[in-house]
């Protein structure tokens, strides 16, 4: 999901390439209109600094991790990257399994966060 066309475009090219099963769509996940379980989620989320955004960053990422609960079953697992940690504190009825951090640069560390739904 992404609300890039551009990113929708590449990211189902590697899907593709890849051989990988999975579906990909072009929405604001306030806007992903999916009644389904689905079975996971991986997500590069915006980090607010050079990414166009509809609305502020924390509005976005409460939205994001509210519907990434409703979207999975317990113990199905999220896998989402964050440019800033403290933006974590909108996870609710996940638990953090690993933490994994990667500077890019001076000022942007990047944290692959593995989420479970509890």
């Amino acid at each position: 999901n992404d609300a890039s066309l551009v990113m929708v475009k590449g990211a189902r090219l590697n899907l593709k390439y890849y051989s990988i099963d999975g579906r990909i769509y072009n929405s604001d996940i306030r806007n992903l209109k999916i009644d389904d379980k689905i079975d996971a989620i991986v997500s590069d989320l915006p980090y607010g600094r050079n990414s166009p955004l509809l609305g502020d960053i924390e509005s976005l990422y409460e939205a994001a991790f509210t519907r990434f609960s409703e979207l999975l079953d317990r113990g199905r697992y999220c896998i989402v990257i964050v440019g800033n940690e403290r933006l974590l504190s909108y996870v609710n009825d996940f638990s953090i399994v690993d933490l994994v951090k990667i500077k890019v640069h001076n000022s942007l560390t990047r944290s692959f966060v593995v989420l479970r739904k509890n």
